[in-house]
């Protein structure tokens, strides 16, 4: 059996925005909540925000959603993929804070 895989770089895969000259995919390493909150450095809109792994992470989830809602644009969509294992270290847990999807 004989497989290719290609090698290629991921730049090549997609093209800045003719407006901002941003690429559509954005990775940027730090806080989070920091970066993206209203205000901070990365604050813009997103039509769509994909996560792996992430709701879990914060200590305060609540926080992290406004952030997240404060991101999307008009029908943005939000798609997590990954577990939703609360930290015990977390302010709050999901049985003692209910969660509503914004919307």
């Amino acid at each position: 059996m004989e497989m290719n895989v290609p090698s290629l770089r991921a730049e090549s895969l997609v093209s800045s925005d003719p407006v901002t000259g941003r690429p559509p995919i954005v990775l940027v390493p730090g806080d989070f909540i920091k970066t993206y909150e209203a205000g901070g450095p990365g604050h813009r809109r997103f039509d769509a925000l994909v996560t792996c792994f992430f709701i879990d992470t914060p200590t305060d989830p609540v926080k992290l959603f406004q952030v997240m809602d404060g991101l999307l644009g008009e029908g943005g969509v939000w798609v997590n993929i990954g577990p939703l294992n609360w930290k015990k270290e977390a302010r709050q847990t999901g049985s003692e804070q209910r969660t509503s999807c914004f919307g």
